[in-house]
């Protein structure tokens, strides 16, 4: 059953087109409308995806 099962989900699936620049967006390079940003300073207009600020410990995991 679960060989069907993941036969027919293997039919919606969708490749993955620049699958190199994965590595690039786990490290944290910044893309805007698909072009790689060197700097901080984007061009009027465009849309920029920001970091995700990384969340506070709980008072008792600072404390181990």
């Amino acid at each position: 059953m679960a060989y069907r099962l993941l036969l027919l989900a293997e039919a919606t699936w969708t490749r993955l087109n620049g699958h190199q620049l994965l590595l690039l967006v786990r490290a944290g390079v910044r893309f805007v409308d698909g072009v790689r940003v060197e700097r901080d300073d984007v061009a009027p207009g465009a849309t920029a995806v920001k970091p995700q600020r990384k969340t506070k410990k709980h008072p008792e995991e600072a404390a181990a």
